[in-house]
């Protein structure tokens, strides 16, 4: 709501105090007037320049402008050109209401004021264009901060609610199940592994036996042989002596 003047009432210490408003850009009769300007306040000093700071509000959304170290005459329009950018270019999200992600029941108030409940995107950006990283609390369990960001900037944050299916997923229970299984899983196969191994070792055991006993018979033989035809040629050999002395 604009005021062009703000009064503080006499006191028992103090007179009463009338301030008038000296921002152009309240000033339905000014030609630098800005339909949707609430509240404001001048200043100069000789190292800032002309300084003007303007909240306005077109219904969708609150803005603050700051403008410094400007020559009298631009501060306004350049106000009013900062403002006309910002409400065309850009739009407000409620989050309550809004907000489908399963792991949220709802958007609570945040009596601190530090997250705001709603993001700030460019207009035609939905809710589902933006990424949300949900960190929750580590006394209230039961509530989260959801913190949105659009390519990788920060446009607003909210309390919320987790949902009973979120607190049955990443309750200790469940996390200790999910954990003991984990453990069983890495056992089994650890298991799995040495039985294989040992499986192994005992195939390439058998093998060389069985390699053992291939060559032994096969040397047995070899010497049989051998021992044959050794018997065969003395044989051979007594038998010509013998003839050679009939003759």
């Amino acid at each position: 709501m604009q005021t062009l003047q703000y009064e503080i009432p006499a006191s028992e210490t103090c007179q009463q105090h009338i301030f008038q408003q000296k921002h152009k850009m309240l000033k339905p009769d000014n030609s630098n007037y800005y339909e949707y300007a609430i509240g404001g306040k001048t200043g100069y000093t000789s190292d800032a320049l002309s300084t003007l700071i303007t909240m306005a509000d077109n219904g969708n959304m609150k803005l603050v402008c700051v403008v410094l170290r400007t020559h009298g005459k631009n501060i306004y329009p350049d106000t009013t050109n900062l403002f006309n950018y910002a409400f065309d270019n850009f739009e407000k999200i409620e989050l309550k209401g809004q907000e489908t992600s399963e792991d949220i029941s709802e958007i609570l108030e945040d009596e601190s004021r530090e997250n705001c409940g709603y993001v700030v995107v460019p207009k035609g950006v939905e809710l589902s264009d933006l990424d949300m990283e949900m960190k929750v609390d580590e006394k209230e369990k039961d509530t989260a901060v959801l913190t949105y960001t659009y390519e990788g900037n920060f446009v607003g944050s909210a309390k919320a609610k987790v949902s009973e299916k979120y607190k049955k997923e990443h309750s200790p229970d469940i996390k200790k199940q999910e954990k003991a299984s984990d453990n069983e899983t890495d056992k089994s196969g650890k298991k799995s592994l040495r039985q294989m191994l040992v499986n192994v070792f005992i195939i390439i055991l058998l093998l060389l036996i069985l390699l053992f006993i291939v060559r032994l018979v096969q040397y047995q033989k070899k010497l049989k042989r051998k021992r044959r035809r050794s018997k065969g040629q003395k044989k051979r050999r007594q038998d010509q002596q013998g003839q050679r002395r009939k003759k």
